[in-house]
């Protein structure tokens, strides 16, 4: 039996491990996509900032050809004042996004970026299982 495409799916869950601005601990978090309602959701497993559950605001989704861009926003998170600007981008495929957090510019002084993996439904937990990996380091040798 196949895996049932991405794009089959209303709401699709990333997990993955991420550092964000103004704080340096890595955190276990989740992040919720629905693709009919262009929204997004950042869970992370520990409160951070306070709480565990973060709306996405100005929610950007762009449809491509055999992936989706995503863009949004938080407010607060970690700290009162601080916006992160989440961006990632999720192939139909292999269910692997890539990511990065960053920090609008601000009066606390913390500045930023962190780049991220996530994995989406399909793939191991760990993340290992994508096309990159199953390649032999013995395919690049001369």
């Amino acid at each position: 039996m196949g895996q049932a495409r991405l794009v089959n799916l209303d709401i699709t869950e990333f997990k993955g491990t991420v550092t964000i601005p103004g704080d340096r601990d890595p955190h276990a978090v989740s992040i919720f996509v629905d693709l009919k309602k262009d929204a997004a959701r950042v869970v992370f497993e520990l409160p951070v900032g306070g709480t565990k559950d973060w709306a996405g605001t100005d929610v950007v989704l762009q449809h491509r050809l055999k992936y989706k861009d995503l863009v949004f926003k938080t407010m607060n998170l970690p700290v009162e004042g601080l916006q992160l600007v989440w961006k990632m981008n999720f192939s139909l495929d292999d269910r692997i996004a890539a990511a990065i957090v960053l920090v609008r510019p601000n009066d606390l002084k913390i500045k930023g970026e962190f780049g991220f993996t996530l994995v989406g439904p399909g793939e191991s937990p760990e993340g290992g299982e994508n096309y990159l990996t199953r390649l032999e380091s013995t395919a690049y040798a001369t």
